[in-house]
């Protein structure tokens, strides 16, 4: 696969009854970087 994508996929929502806490799993499994506030 080449290094860099023509289309790279830059958004998704992944709905939660708990953001916070669904921001933490996300954060401590996948090592993202989540914002902070209504649209994290």
């Amino acid at each position: 696969m080449p290094g860099d994508w023509a289309r790279p996929v830059v958004h998704w929502e992944i709905v939660a009854r708990d953001a916070g806490r669904q921001a933490a799993f996300c954060r401590g499994l996948f090592t993202w970087a989540i914002g902070e506030g209504p649209i994290m």
